[in-house]
C-alpha cells in the first residue's frame, strides 16, 4: 500500500484533487497506520517501521504543500475537532445522567 500511497502524493503534489481528496480520506479513516506492510516487517531502525509510522505525517505535509490540499487538510482537521468536541459533549452528558440516578 505504500507504493501506491506514494503515487497518490506524486499526483497530489501536482494539484490533482481526486489523488488529494484520497490522500485525505486515507487520514480520516486511519488506513495509513498499521497496514499490513508495515506490521510485517522486523529489525532494527531506520526501516519501514519507521517509515510506515510518519506516513500519515508524510501525507499531511503532501496535501498542505498546494493550496487545494491545504483547503482539504483543513476541512478534514475541523470535522475531527467538531468529532471531538461531540463525544466530549456525550461523555459529560452521561456522567450528568448517571449522577442523577
Amino acid at each position: 500500500m505504500t507504493k501506491l500511497v506514494g503515487a497518490c502524493q506524486l499526483l497530489a503534489l501536482r494539484d490533482h484533487s481526486s489523488a488529494q481528496e484520497a490522500l485525505s480520506l486515507m487520514l480520516e479513516w486511519n488506513l495509513l497506520e498499521g497496514n499490513a506492510e508495515d506490521s510485517n516487517t522486523s529489525g532494527g531502525g531506520g526501516g519501514p517501521e519507521e517509515a510506515g509510522s510518519s506516513l500519515p505525517l508524510q501525507v499531511a505535509t503532501t496535501l498542505q504543500s498546494t493550496e487545494s490540499g491545504r483547503r482539504l487538510y483543513f476541512e478534514l482537521c475541523d470535522r475531527q475537532l467538531h468529532l471531538k468536541e461531540l463525544v466530549s459533549i456525550n461523555q459529560s452528558i452521561n456522567q450528568s445522567m448517571t449522577w442523577m440516578t
